[in-house]
This record gives structure tokens, sequence and C-alpha cells, in this order.
């Protein structure tokens, strides 16, 4: 009898442990996964999705707003499609409210796009669509142009950024060494012709004449430098007069087709000066050197070198052809009325 309590409290010990064990749970902060179901479970993580406070079901994705597109040009009516409609719009297409883009039929390549800065029709057309910034885009390339304060700001050509300040100062300068060394224009007809030094008549031979001047930007050179050409229409005929500018150390340089700088104006004005001072070609070729080496702007003037070669002495004046007169000093103050040489 007491070995059979005593083996009966033996496997009421061993029971009561079994039950024990399988009521417990695994810890966790545990860091192993065990079994194909908790494997599975960690390779398929939640899906966070927002849900509204009030029903628990997902909110509908927010898409953006479709752009506004204007395929009737014909009757579409703004102040900038005079600008664009004989240049080939086809659709106005509006990502924004705020920001067309042009779509063209025809090709705009860097020359038109920089000549449409340079004679004011970029911004012309800025203005016309309130200094709203704007797109255009042809077959090939992408033009954008951004305002700021009301003024135009930037002027890209695919991306690129061209540089507006140094093309307006380039321009002016030329344009303005143009007038001032190479042509004129008589008063009297409006037509222009040929500056000669020593002379502001205008000439009577109608094949001396031209009906007007442009000044247009031709192309980047490979080199970097900007390339212009000036054209002239002859009055009398349908020849055009035409040669090229750059800008070379802060100076206008006239070249022709074929690449030769324009500097036979120097020449005459050389010329001149010997004349009217009395240098015989033996005494100015012997005893001097007499050059004529620049046009200098904003002064609008010639510079003439006079070298006396025994005394390795130079004196410098300046020759205005407008007035006709020649000076001692960049000025105009002090006209050289005669020359004091030994």
């Amino acid at each position: 009898m007491k070995y059979a309590l005593f083996a009966y409290g033996i496997v009421l010990f061993l029971i009561l442990q079994a039950t024990t064990a399988c009521g417990e749970s695994e810890p966790s902060g545990s860091a192993q996964v065990n079994g194909p179901n908790k494997a599975s479970h960690a390779a398929n993580p939640v899906q966070h999705s927002r849900q509204t406070p009030s029903t628990g079901q997902q909110e509908p994705k927010k898409s953006a707003a479709a752009p506004v597109i204007i395929s009737d040009v014909d009757h579409w009516d703004h102040p900038i499609k005079p600008y664009l409609i004989d240049r080939g719009l086809s659709k106005i297409v509006f990502p924004t409210k705020e920001y067309p883009v042009f779509y063209m039929r025809y090709d705009w390549n860097l020359t038109e796009v920089m000549n449409d800065y340079l004679n004011g029709t970029t911004e012309a057309m800025l203005k016309a669509n309130g200094y709203w910034d704007f797109e255009i885009r042809t077959p090939h390339h992408q033009i954008a142009v951004k305002a700021h304060e009301r003024k135009l700001k930037r002027l890209s050509f695919d991306g690129q950024d061209q540089n507006l300040e140094q093309l307006r100062k380039e321009y002016n300068l030329i344009d303005a060494a143009t007038n001032a060394r190479w042509i004129n224009k008589d008063k009297k007809t409006g037509y222009f012709y040929w500056r000669s030094p020593g002379s502001s008549t205008a000439p009577s031979n109608p094949d001396d004449l031209y009906l007007y001047y442009v000044l247009s930007f031709t192309e980047k050179n490979k080199n970097g430098w900007n390339e212009y050409v000036i054209e002239m229409p002859r009055s009398s005929d349908t020849v055009i007069a035409r040669w090229y500018a750059k800008v070379e150390n802060g100076a206008a340089v006239f070249y022709g087709e074929t690449g030769e700088n324009l500097e036979w104006d120097l020449q005459q004005v050389r010329g001149l000066f010997a004349k009217r001072f009395g240098f015989k070609p033996s005494a100015a070729g012997t005893n001097y050197d007499i050059t004529c080496d620049a046009f200098l702007m904003p002064e609008g003037l010639y510079r003439i070198r006079l070298t006396q070669k025994s005394a390795e002495q130079e004196n410098i004046f300046y020759y205005d052809g407008n007035r006709n007169q020649f000076y001692k000093d960049a000025k105009r103050q002090s006209l050289v009325k005669k020359l004091d040489l030994p």
C-alpha cells in the first residue's frame, strides 16, 4: 500500500509538468521565426493604406488635373497669336493654368531665336502673354521664355540658357560702329551710302545708294564667338551689300565673306592725314612712319600714329569723319591745325 501511493504520486507529478509546458507561449522578443506559416507571414509585410476616420475604408488616390489642349487655333483669340500663327502654330497645351506650351509645325533654329530677341519680338511676345512664362516646341527644338518682375529674364534653346547680356552688348557695339564707321544716311532721301573719309556728301549715282541696312545674328562660331551679318539692298537693283562682324577684345571687327578684315578706310585716313599736313611721299617714307591703326568706340574716332624714325618719337592724333577734323586728343578739345615737326 505504501509503494502504491508513492507510484501514484509520481504519475500525478508527471501529468502536471506536461500540462504546464503545453500552456507556455513563445517569448515576444524572439529573433528566430520557426515553422512555414510564420516564415510566410514575414515575407509579406503589411501594406499601409490611408484610412478614413469615419468608415475605415481606403481613401481613393487623387489624380493630377489633365492638361488643357486647344487644337482649333483658327478660332483661338489671344494677343500673342499674331506672333505665332504665321510661323506654324498647330496647338496650345496648358500643363498648368498659367503656363502655355505652343506647338509649331515648322522648326525655329538658334539664329531665328536670337534675332527674335535682338529685334524685340521675344519681349513683345512676353508682354502679349501678360509676362507669364511660356514655351515653344518645334519638331526638333524647345524654346523656353522666363520672366521676372515684368522683364525678360531667361531665354533657353534646347535646355541651354543663352547669354542675353553679352548678345545685347555685342549687338549694340556693332550697330554703333557700323553707323559711325561704315555707313551714313542721307537726310533728304533716306537712303544709306558708304562713308568716305574727307567727304560727307551723299553720292548722286543710284548704284551707290542703299534702301536700308539690317544687322542680324548669324551663328555661334565653332571657336565660341558670335558672328553677325550686315546687309544693305541697293536702290537700283537686287544687289545686296553684305559684310560680317564680331567682337574681339572689346572691339568690333569687320570682315568680308572670305574672312579678310575690312580696313580700306584706315588707309584712306592715313592718306588724308599725309596730304593735309604736307607730308611728301618721300618724307613720309624716309623720316616718318604714318599709320592709322584703329577705329575707336565709343569715341567714333580714327587713331593715327606719327613716328619720327631718327628720334623714335611717337605722336598720336585722332580723326573725326563726321567733322572731317583731326584732333590732338580723343575728347576733341584741341584741333590739329598744323604740325610743328623737326
